[in-house]
């Protein structure tokens, strides 16, 4: 008898993971009648049932004491699970040590799942840019090229918290060391947009439903800021670590949600890429991963060359006048009051931006009396 199937989604973070986190979860239905079930369809559900138990903490990873029993509520939830095969996807996973890995997949195997695991990747030349916007969501106060040298050095929280997240070599080899080799599956995203429907297919594949179950998302879920919004983000967190001494997330938590829910515009300004002097460093990193990953055994979908750093994904960077940043911060605080003080916490219907450029929806009514 073939035995079900648990298939974990591991990330890597800023390959993909949210355009296909919300086409699963708004294809539920169709998965279910193909045998998936996905019983931890949204992030706050993830969080509760299999992070938190483990001592996951938003922007700082596995660091905080786990529950008695971490994995409790993740037994419960598979057992719930009326479907054949069951999918689970967290980028948060890519994280784990080997000894936890060891122990997810064991406590999987007594529930009596096979386990699958889905590791997608892109190159460093954009993972670079991204990762940084996504650690100044969570306080770094680094320049780019700061960030960019505690990661060649491997130094620094941020630094080596990249590495723990980003190195796909490293991330592969600590789930392979406890499912067989034919049952990872390497997804190599494209990096420059040539084919947006590449990621949904292959993971289609591996879960054995037809394309169409798992349609691209039609538009970008998770739009990038600008290097000039970038730079305010930055300065932010710097004017905050002297207002916030000794801040936690639980603190920082509201800011930033106002911050990345439309006070601060996306896109507005040139996208951050990566300078062309780091070019020779991220080139040898990616060509040492590829090569680390070449003859493993893994299922590879895509090529791994796409890993290698490409040059035309590099420039000069851009000169930051402080008149441009003035005029952002003018209309980051005036957006910051509007979505501050006119919100109704008492409504959720959404008002769309008359600014287009942002690509963001307010989500609030503004209050009429």
């Amino acid at each position: 008898m073939t035995p079900r199937r648990l298939v974990l989604h591991v990330g890597l973070s800023k390959s993909g993971t949210t355009a296909l986190q919300t086409v699963v979860a708004s294809s539920l239905p169709e998965l279910a009648r193909h045998g998936i079930g996905v019983p931890l369809s949204t992030r706050s559900a993830v969080e509760r049932v299999l992070l938190r138990p483990l001592g996951w903490r938003p922007g700082s990873g596995f660091v905080a004491t786990r529950a008695p029993d971490p994995l409790a509520r993740l037994v419960g939830c598979l057992r719930s699970v009326a479907q054949r095969d069951v999918l689970i996807s967290s980028e948060d996973l890519a994280e784990l040590d080997g000894p936890t890995a060891r122990f997810v997949v064991g406590l999987a195997r007594i529930e009596g799942f096979e386990v699958h695991v889905v590791v997608t990747a892109r190159a460093w030349t954009h993972q670079l840019p991204s990762e940084y916007q996504q650690f100044l969501k969570h306080r770094l106060t680094d320049t780019f090229p700061e960030f960019l040298e505690s990661v060649r050095v491997g130094e620094g929280f941020y630094g080596q918290h990249f590495l723990l997240r980003q190195d796909l070599a490293h991330v592969c080899a600590r789930w392979a060391a406890v499912v067989p080799p034919e049952n990872m599956h390497l997804v190599v995203v494209p990096g420059r947009n040539d084919d947006k429907g590449f990621l949904f297919r292959e993971v289609s594949a591996v879960l054995r439903v037809p394309p169409s179950v798992l349609p691209p998302h039609p538009r970008d879920v998770n739009g990038s800021y600008g290097v000039l919004e970038a730079e305010l983000y930055r300065r932010l967190n710097v004017e905050l670590a002297v207002l916030l001494p000794g801040r936690t997330q639980g603190t920082y938590g509201p800011v930033r949600r106002v911050l990345s829910q439309g006070a601060l515009k996306r896109r507005a300004s040139p996208r951050i890429v990566l300078p062309r002097d780091h070019l020779p460093w991220v080139s040898a990193e990616s060509s040492r991963q590829v090569a680390d990953l070449t003859d493993r055994g893994y299922c590879i979908h895509g090529d791994l060359a796409w890993l290698l750093a490409d040059a035309r994904d590099t420039r000069r960077p851009p000169v930051i006048r402080e008149e441009d940043l003035s005029h952002a911060a003018i209309e980051t605080l005036a957006r910051f009051a509007v979505r501050t003080v006119l919100s109704d916490p008492g409504t959720s219907a959404p008002v769309r931006e008359a600014d287009p450029a942002s690509r963001r929806w307010f989500p609030f009514r503004a209050r009429t009396s």
